[in-house]
């Protein structure tokens, strides 16, 4: 079994890819089984490597567990994991580690960043400029083999622009500065039980910031309608595409993909945002993990072939 992940710092999206009976079936497709498995994200910035195996284990091992298929963790023989926060050799090691601890029959693991997860799954071969808009943001030029320009994205509090986190940072600094109208204020005090006390709170003393920051994306979304709101979400694009996206020198030249709920759910003002600046979207996806699955059975189905041929 092969085992395949897309981590965004909130959710993890994971494809146990498992072979067909029929042994006569051609590969890669009609010879292989597609399970859909989700977790909470793992960055390991945010995470120890403990953390990040107890995770594994009592979320991801625990749906071999109960669901249903008799599925067992010892056959799993390859993980090829993508996500937010893997940007170095040390945090690449720490993802193999726990992966290895927690799936120790497991003969092949590889940790890569999300941003050459989403390259691969959304450019495949071909070159391109990929975005991720999720709870947190990046971009890369992608030469359709390897990441080879990357602005930094520098986290919500220095960067991160588009992202879910900024975009909840922007929102709850609005409502704290009075900067919304009462009724909106009104609704983040009563429908969501918001106060200066519970905002700074959860922003600065406990974990996770950028997940409680994210999740007031929603609110934005059912009240996009209303001006504030919508300059919101407009700016924070504007300043993606500006800091980010526009600094790659072939950005009008080649096609920009982005990946992430936020690109999926405001593809519109996106378009919007982005032919201002004269850059025209190719794909936009909520995730890019189908495109990675399908990157790995190509991958998989030439190694064998190429077994095969000696």
């Amino acid at each position: 079994m092969i085992l395949v992940a897309d981590s965004g710092s909130t959710k993890t999206d994971w494809r146990l890819l498992l072979p067909k009976k029929n042994k006569n079936a051609g590969y890669p497709k009609e010879a292989t089984e597609t399970i859909a498995l989700t977790t909470s994200g793992i960055n390991p910035y945010f995470l120890t490597e403990d953390e990040i195996v107890a995770l594994l284990v009592n979320e991801l091992c625990l749906q071999f567990k109960t669901s249903g298929l008799g599925l067992d963790v010892s056959h799993v023989r390859e993980i090829y994991f993508y996500g937010a926060g893997v940007a170095t050799q040390e945090k690449s090691m720490m993802l193999t580690s726990a992966l290895k601890t927690a799936f120790p029959s497991v003969r092949t693991v590889e940790s890569h960043s999300d941003l050459l997860g989403t390259a691969r799954g959304l450019c495949g071969t071909s070159p391109g400029i990929v975005g991720i808009l999720g709870t947190g943001s990046n971009s890369c030029y992608f030469d359709g083999q390897e990441i080879v320009d990357n602005v930094p994205p520098c986290g919500f509090i220095l960067g991160d622009e588009g992202s879910g986190a900024m975009l909840g940072r922007k929102l709850l600094s609005a409502f704290l500065k009075r900067d919304l109208p009462e009724s909106l204020c009104e609704k983040l005090r009563y429908d969501y039980g918001l106060s200066r006390e519970i905002i700074l709170e959860r922003v600065y003393r406990q974990q996770f910031p950028n997940r409680f920051l994210a999740q007031y994306t929603k609110f934005l979304a059912d009240n996009i309608s209303v001006d504030v709101v919508r300059a919101i979400v407009v700016q924070s694009f504007e300043e993606f595409f500006d800091r980010n996206i526009l600094k790659y020198s072939r950005c009008r030249d080649v096609p920009v993909h982005i990946a992430g709920s936020i690109a999926f759910y405001f593809a519109d003002l996106l378009q919007q945002v982005a032919l201002t600046r004269q850059i025209k979207l190719g794909i936009i996806r909520k995730s890019a993990i189908d495109g990675i699955v399908a990157y790995h059975l190509t991958k998989t189905d030439c190694r064998d072939r190429n077994n095969e041929a000696k």
